[in-house]
């Protein structure tokens, strides 16, 4: 099922405007954008929840002891006014039936459709850890904490999560040799 779909695209990154009102897929998930002769694959980094309109700023509207529940009843046009979008970071894509770690030749198609991989692809995604190197040398707000989240979610993917981990540690560790406060917080965020 689709997430959304792709509203902007660079050759490193997509934006997908959400099917739904306020239900991004969590920060780390890996999402895939295709348009057949090319699927890219994604790490979600950001998600914000906006006016449509970009010159008007959202207001409170609850009255006091309202609840959302009450709120939501007595506007019910908020959900036409608002939009969810989220930001994904491409680490792969698969061209003519071949997986490569490293970003496609073109960008995502606007207007694509996006959603969630599956298991399956997930592991071979992982496969090789050798793109790792593009979520942690990415310049991100939420880069660090959206590494750990896209390795926990893709070790309950393993049959074994805790040799992943390890394998996971491995690479952070051979990745940031040269920056060991950092890693020791990503690894600290890992195994927490």
């Amino acid at each position: 099922m689709s997430l959304g779909e792709v509203v902007e695209a660079t050759s490193t990154g997509f934006t997908v405007h959400c099917r739904e009102l306020g239900a991004p897929p969590p920060l780390g998930s890996l999402v895939v954008a295709g348009d057949g002769a090319t699927e890219i694959y994604g790490v979600v980094h950001n998600a914000t929840t906006t006016s449509i309109d970009p010159s008007r700023r959202v207001l409170a509207l609850a009255q006091p002891d309202q609840s959302e529940d009450e709120l939501r009843g007595a506007h019910p046009e908020l959900d036409q006014l608002l939009r969810t979008d989220f930001e994904a970071l491409v680490v792969a894509h698969r061209r003519d039936g071949a997986l490569r770690l490293w970003v496609a030749p073109r960008p995502a198609q606007v207007h694509g459709f996006v959603r969630l991989t599956s298991d399956e692809q997930l592991r071979e995604v992982v496969q090789d850890l050798g793109f790792l190197h593009l979520l942690v040398n990415a310049p991100l707000q939420t880069g660090d904490a959206s590494a750990v989240a896209f390795l926990r979610i893709a070790a309950d993917a393993q049959p074994d999560r805790d040799a992943f981990l390890v394998l996971a540690g491995k690479e952070l560790a051979r990745l940031l040799a040269r920056d060991s406060q950092r890693l020791n917080a990503l690894l600290r965020m890992l195994s927490g």
